[in-house]
């Protein structure tokens, strides 16, 4: 059974899909009305799509998006996901590369709702609304039922966006595979603030929760979506929908699961005891966050052994390892001697690793051969095609580094005990006097204080000298911002890290993220060359 036939299997059971906004019980939808809805919508767009079958899509987390997706999935169209504008990015680097990517994928209609499109125009023609979801009564067109495939454009949380090329083969080997891992029951119900033109909303949650539903998972039950921009004004409102809607199933990267605790209100009101699947992935994962999450929220009935670490990349479609549900996360501590001299910033207990599992079925995972630790490998059937590059020149197709069938990712790590420990990514990496820092230990070390916003912290390669920079935001408008400069820097050398060259106070807001809050250190490294933030304080 194909990716297809799985979600036209879906189509025929009681799944429904809820998409909820800051307050009300939400819009709902039955999977059967948006399956026919989408044999509608793909019609339209296979009627004007160019001859290479390629729609633009800015997936953000409505029916209509939905619709339009299946719907060119049906009609034999490839998708091409776009990332939505991120926070705190300029729109008209946005319009440009939005551009450049139609232009040289030779796209002649890109999807983007309303409420984004009063920002980068119609630009031309090109830009429209996704078609809307029409009476379910009208006869339907015949659908092609042998769909395309599907490139998704990164949202550029660690590099400039490129395009994965993917098929549909593909996406269903890691479907599988996680579906393996999960082992869905009757009656489960999922809940995403994901954005779904990202790989862990798109794979991780939409098509997850809707191929789980199928005859051969839960046979039903339902997706909770809420719009990631709802989630970042209002963590508690995900976690009151993981209570009313006594949901099963949820996922987040480390830094939601962190934010949500972090700003929990009545959690005496709560109900989680419901949640027996809590992926944490996409980003370093941290052991506190998960003790942290788990404390805050024990009274409400949510048991720390639903946490399942996992490990994933869109280059491998999604999801790469996971911790069975059946098992506990677990963490370990590990010294310089173990992962190599010099590597990590330790205190004296060393460093605390969460495992992020051994290998999904049908998935192999090893280190680079002769390292300790080093670049992970990945061996799969559900790996990428390759890449595509929009350039000014035009499209610029690049073979993924695979050898004898292994991807080496850009990504570092070890094995133990047959368990993906995560240490970093190489990009993230900073070499200071010899050493190799990694850019989350130093965030880590200088939220600790208490004194900065969740996540308020970048720590950055000086651009023109050997040393690093540390860009922070303080917890309130209020805070010192030369006090809270200096307790960071403390905190951060008690830690064992050398002192940072400087350290820049930036007001709340201004570290560049995407839609869903992961912090972009790429933008923070060119906007700090180009003395483009705003300065309250700096400490050198």
């Amino acid at each position: 059974m194909g990716l297809l036939e799985r979600l036209a299997a879906t189509a025929e059971t009681s799944f429904t899909l809820r998409f909820c906004g800051l307050s009300g019980d939400g819009e709902v939808h039955r999977a059967s009305d948006l399956w026919a809805h989408a044999d509608r919508v793909g019609a339209q767009l296979a009627a004007d799509a160019p001859p290479s079958g390629r729609v633009g899509m800015v997936l953000t987390n409505t029916p209509e998006a939905v619709a339009a997706l299946l719907g060119a999935w049906r009609h034999g169209l490839t998708p091409v996901s776009l990332p939505v504008p991120p926070r705190s990015a300029s729109l008209a680097d946005y319009t440009a590369a939005l551009q450049r990517i139609a232009a040289s994928l030779e796209l002649t209609r890109v999807l983007l709702e309303p409420k984004y499109r009063r920002f980068v125009g119609d630009l031309d023609g090109l830009v429209t609304d996704p078609p809307a979801l029409t009476d379910a009564r009208t006869p339907p067109a015949r659908p092609a039922d042998a769909g395309g495939a599907l490139i998704q454009f990164t949202s550029g949380s660690t590099a400039d966006p490129k395009g994965v090329a993917l098929s549909l083969d593909a996406v269903d080997a890691n479907l599988a595979a996680i579906l393996d891992l999960l082992e869905p029951r009757p009656g489960d119900r999922s809940c995403s603030w994901l954005p779904f033109s990202h790989d862990m909303g798109l794979i991780g949650a939409l098509l997850l929760s809707w191929v789980a539903a199928g005859p051969d998972g839960s046979a039903g039950g339902e997706l909770v979506v809420l719009r990631p921009e709802h989630f970042v004004m209002n963590p508690n409102r995900w976690l009151r929908l993981l209570s009313e809607h006594r949901i099963t199933a949820a996922s987040a990267p480390d830094f939601g699961w962190a934010k949500a605790a972090g700003r929990l209100r009545d959690v005496g009101s709560l109900d989680l005891s419901a949640l027996r699947i809590a992926l944490v992935g996409a980003e370093h994962i941290r052991a506190d966050t998960l003790r942290t999450f788990a404390a805050a929220t024990a009274s409400a009935g949510f048991d720390e052994r639903a946490f399942i670490p996992g490990y994933g990349l869109a280059e491998a479609t999604f999801g790469v390892t996971g911790v069975r549900p059946a098992d506990r996360w677990r963490s370990r501590t590990f010294d310089a001697d173990r992962l190599g001299a010099g590597e990590l910033v330790v205190d004296d207990g060393g460093r605390e690793l969460v495992s992020c599992g051994p290998a999904l079925t049908g998935m192999e995972v090893r280190i680079a051969p002769g390292a300790t630790v080093g670049p992970i490998e990945i061996r799969s059937p559900s790996l990428l095609d390759g890449y595509l590059h929009a350039t000014v020149a035009g499209l610029v197709e690049e073979a993924p580094p695979i050898r004898d069938g292994w991807l080496r990712t850009e990504d570092l790590g070890f094995l133990d005990g047959g368990e993906l420990f995560v240490t970093g990514r190489a990009d993230d990496v900073l070499v200071v006097a010899g050493r190799n820092l990694y850019a989350t230990d130093l965030e880590a070390a200088a939220v600790s204080t208490g004194s900065l916003k969740s996540g308020g912290a970048a720590a950055l390669g000086a651009p023109d000298a050997d040393g690093w920079v540390l860009l922070i935001e303080p917890a309130t408008v209020e805070s010192d911002a030369h006090d809270v400069a200096r307790a960071v820097r403390a905190a951060v050398v008690s830690r064992g890290a050398p002192a940072p060259s400087r350290v820049v106070v930036v007001p709340a807001g201004a570290l560049p993220r995407t839609t869903s809050g992961k912090l972009q250190r790429h933008v923070a490294r060119r906007l700090l060359a180009d003395a483009a933030f705003e300065v309250r304080f700096e400490l050198d």
